[in-house]
């Protein structure tokens, strides 16, 4: 095979041999449109890696971040005296407090806010269902007046006719 042919490689074999993550060469392989085939045998897809993408002999591969050195435990801090904890927990004890205070009254208050959104709310409704009612109350009178109307000028029609015909 020649050194500038690509060589066919698992996503996870060309992550190794390259130095990065399965997922970056899966989307270098993608935004690069490397061609790629399912092996027969086992299943696996396998892509084809140009042979520019390998490090040459001379250079030293990069490391993947769990080879890398493990670094340096930072030192301890001294453990503060009780005197010392006292003072600082002291007055965030206060303050937690005051703080659970605020947080009631809060509560509270918005307890009553929602207590009368809901009474809103059913005013609202209840206003909402009586200008219903009073739209079809309008609705109901204003029919009976185009009946009354139309009644009215059909008895003076027949009114006409009737002193017509006594003539």
């Amino acid at each position: 095979m020649g050194d500038d042919a690509p060589r066919w490689l698992t996503y996870r074999h060309a992550a190794d041999a390259l130095g990065i993550t399965p997922e970056a060469i899966a989307a270098r392989a993608r935004r690069r449109r490397w061609p790629k085939r399912t092996r027969n045998d086992s299943g696996e897809v396998e892509i084809a890696v140009p042979a520019d993408q390998f490090p040459s002999s001379d250079t030293k591969p990069p490391r993947l971040a769990q080879d890398a050195p493990p670094t340096p435990e930072a030192p301890t801090p001294p453990t503060p005296s009780p005197d010392a904890l006292a003072a600082i927990v002291g007055p965030l004890t206060g303050l937690l407090e005051r703080e659970r205070a605020d947080r009631l009254t809060l509560q509270g208050q918005a307890d009553a806010l929602r207590e009368d959104l809901h009474s809103a709310r059913l005013e609202a409704a209840k206003a909402t269902g009586e200008a219903a009612l009073e739209r079809l109350r309008r609705e109901a009178a204003e029919k009976r007046a185009a009946d009354l109307e139309r009644q009215l000028a059909e008895a003076r029609t027949r009114r006409r006719w009737w002193w017509l015909w006594r003539r």
